[in-house]
């Protein structure tokens, strides 16, 4: 069974409707794009072990996205799964071309062009997450099982070189057969299905939604988001309103429904309760059309000079 906690990070929900909205001239464009690529690779690597994780023929739960507090810090987890021979904590890496692991160190390298780059030590990020999983585990009235910490590199493009002993760093297409073998190990240790069950729900019910910090650590970018309806045909000009649809005066595009993602965008951006007027700013649009279109898809709450709206 599949529990789906979360799918993308709030930081690339956010940028996915931000960096549409900026322009390249801005001088947060590059930098935002950057980690908005970051961001995407990370989430195509989550999503790519679907395909191996879905052939597994064993009973066990599957936590995705995880995100707990544990030793005063929190701990994100890919891909949690729980046997009932023991947890696989799946740790993804997206990253292609050459990759140089020393298991001795720790070193980790990418090969970009003429020039190497150090990542950080996905081993370790690994086994920190198994530390932070025990004790979460150990303040439950469940005993203990084996947890297994497993790096997999999802790119199709990745040429991975291990230098040392390091068997819990794999290719995805290797996922099922390491699964396998560390199922085999620990094949003495054995509970039963409501065990899985009951502490499959108590760690779910220490996950806690991840909150974006992107527009903490750019306080300013705000001036720099431009407003409008994105066209929802070519998606790169902003529609005008006409006759209580929308218009592309680019590729002729018509939707009558195309203020929805530009009101989830606004919702992204600045919150789930909002004025008609921020909305009407956003949308470009006169406020008395931001007012009808509220009350079509969102909760009014209080009256007058006191009306906001929870858009959902």
């Amino acid at each position: 069974m599949t529990t789906i906690l979360r799918e993308k990070s709030p930081d690339l929900e956010l940028l996915e409707v931000v960096m549409p909205r900026l322009d390249a001239s801005s001088p947060y464009f590059k930098e935002l794009k950057e980690r908005y690529l970051i961001e995407s690779a990370g989430y195509e690597g989550e999503q790519s072990i679907y395909y191996y994780i879905n052939q597994i023929q064993s009973d066990f739960f599957h936590l995705h996205g995880l995100y707990f507090q544990a030793h005063r810090s929190k701990c994100q987890i890919d891909h949690l799964l729980i046997f009932p021979h023991c947890i696989l904590i799946l740790e993804t890496k997206h990253y292609k071309g050459e990759l140089r692991y020393e298991s001795q160190t720790g070193v980790f390298e990418q090969k970009v062009g003429n020039r190497s780059v150090r990542r950080r030590d996905p081993i370790a990020q690994a086994e920190m997450q198994r530390h932070k999983l025990t004790t979460l585990i150990e303040s439950s009235p469940y005993p203990l099982p084996p947890i297994q910490p497993l790096v997999v590199l999802t790119h199709d493009e990745a040429i991975p070189t291990i230098e040392g002993n390091e068997p819990n760093m794999i290719i995805s297409q290797r996922l099922l057969q390491r699964i396998d073998e560390v199922l085999m190990t620990y094949a003495e240790t054995h509970n039963q299905k409501d065990y899985l069950e009951n502490l499959a729900q108590f760690i779910v019910s220490h996950h806690e939604n991840r909150q974006s910090q992107l527009l903490n650590d750019y306080p300013s970018i705000l001036a720099h988001i431009k407003s409008g309806v994105l066209c929802t045909g070519c998606g790169d000009v902003f529609m005008e309103r006409t006759y209580s649809t929308w218009v592309c005066q680019t590729c002729h595009h018509r939707d009558r429904s195309a203020h929805i993602p530009a009101l989830r965008a606004c919702r992204l951006i600045f919150g789930d309760n909002v004025t008609c007027q921020l909305v009407a700013k956003f949308l470009a649009i006169p406020p008395h059309t931001a007012r009808r279109l509220l009350k079509r898809t969102a909760k009014q709450i209080g009256e007058k000079r006191g009306t906001s709206y929870i858009l959902m």
